[in-house]
């Protein structure tokens, strides 16, 4: 989640898409954002009917509202992810901006992200993401996600198997009949309390199954939830002074406990409720802390979110066990036993991880098996790979056309 916009609309969560590696051919990148206060409505999702509804939710991902050289997404900038980009030139990368209700619980949120996932993957301008922008049905796929935008995530891709918990299928193309893991009604997750909206099912085996979606980079993802969430909706634990735990959430007086903010308490953590994702989650978390929230929370954090939930550790307690910048879970301690993995760490607040505007110093988080992490020869938690760079530019060069910017001995890992 980021603070600035958290503190103007409430807990962020994004996924987002990817560049390429060479130009012999794109890929499309998949932006799904985090809490905020707009809200489409089912029908405006389903239809694409999505860029005058509620805002922008492209602008999400930019600096100031409006696209720029700044961006995270940064149309064919130096700088954005999706450099090198074209719409319709295979060579090049294309974006989809998932637009969804945030203001839900994060596994019905799941349900929209999925069918527009699907829309993507579908490719075509008739498969559009209601702003002019799809992907190429040929196109590998890669979603990006932010903050909110990591636990939705986690519910689409560990629920698609028939021995998932909450798995969620559709038995006709056109009819979208939905299955277990639709929920408008109650906050236990897999509760099929909404039998009239069988349009709105998101058909996760879907994707799973597609072999052209390949990876999810998760940017400050909420995947064990936040003691922001559990201090605003007055839900224990939440550590630190109470005159400092007071102070956050005077800050955040525009954010009440929606169903969306409850569903990011600690209590509701995505583990519980999902297998190991279908595609192998890469975990990008932030360390620069925000004077005030950041004395509250346990150990390394972004200002919002601790590292015990960016990096989905599999610790009983994530809010009494504090990890830093050269001490933190590896690969194979995770909430789930496979499928996700460590990438590296970023010196951005949460606001600066969904936007692009900081470029600075980045430091590795050791993988602790085959994965590794990010960077090649699995470097030791806390070394620094790159002196200048954003997370936009990162994405772009472990996922996207291989342009590294900034300083650094460091190349990437073949695996990652």
């Amino acid at each position: 989640m980021y603070l600035k916009s958290f503190m103007r609309s409430g807990l962020a969560l994004a996924i987002m898409v990817i560049a390429p590696t060479t130009l012999m051919a794109g890929k499309c990148f998949v932006f799904v954002h985090g809490h905020r206060t707009a809200k489409p409505t089912h029908t405006q999702i389903y239809n694409g009917q999505v860029d005058n509804c509620c805002g922008d939710d492209s602008s999400y991902w930019f600096v100031d509202g409006s696209l720029s050289n700044s961006d995270f997404i940064g149309d064919g900038s130096i700088v954005g992810a999706v450099t090198p980009y074209s719409q319709t030139d295979s060579t090049k990368n294309r974006y989809f901006v998932v637009a969804w209700n945030p203001l839900n619980y994060y596994w019905v949120g799941a349900v929209e992200v999925a069918h527009q996932i699907n829309r993507a993957l579908a490719g075509g301008s008739a498969n559009g993401d209601g702003r002019g922008k799809y992907c190429l049905a040929t196109d590998d796929v890669y979603i990006v996600s932010h903050s909110m935008g990591g636990p939705t995530t986690d519910y689409v891709l560990g629920n698609g198997a028939t021995t998932d918990p909450n798995y969620n299928y559709c038995t006709t193309t056109s009819g979208w009949v939905m299955g277990p893991g639709y929920n408008d009604e109650t906050v236990n997750p897999g509760f099929d309390a909404d039998t009239t909206n069988n349009k709105y099912c998101g058909n996760f085996s879907a994707i799973r199954n597609n072999t052209r979606l390949k990876r999810h980079i998760s940017l400050q993802g909420a995947h064990r939830g936040t003691e922001v969430a559990n201090a605003i909706c007055g839900v224990g634990p939440y550590d630190g002074a109470a005159s400092v735990m007071a102070w956050l959430v005077g800050m955040f007086s525009s954010t009440t406990c929606d169903n969306g903010t409850m569903s990011l308490t600690t209590g509701y953590s995505s583990h519980q409720y999902l297998n190991s994702p279908s595609k192998t989650t890469r975990l990008i978390v932030g360390y620069e802390a925000i004077v005030g929230p950041s004395a509250s929370l346990c150990g390394e954090d972004d200002g919002v979110l601790e590292y015990g939930s960016t990096l989905a550790s599999n610790t009983a307690d994530i809010t009494s066990t504090c990890f830093n910048t050269t001490s933190l879970p590896l690969n194979t301690a995770k909430m789930e036993s496979a499928g996700i993995a460590n990438c590296d760490q970023s010196h951005e607040d949460h606001d600066e991880g969904r936007n692009g505007n900081d470029k600075d110093s980045r430091k590795a988080t050791k993988g602790g098996n085959t994965l590794g992490s990010c960077w090649s020869g699995d470097p030791a938690h806390g070394t620094t790979v790159r002196s200048s760079m954003s997370s936009a530019q990162m994405v772009r060069c472990a996922f996207g056309d291989g342009v590294c910017a900034g300083s650094g001995s460091y190349s990437l890992n073949s695996a990652r």
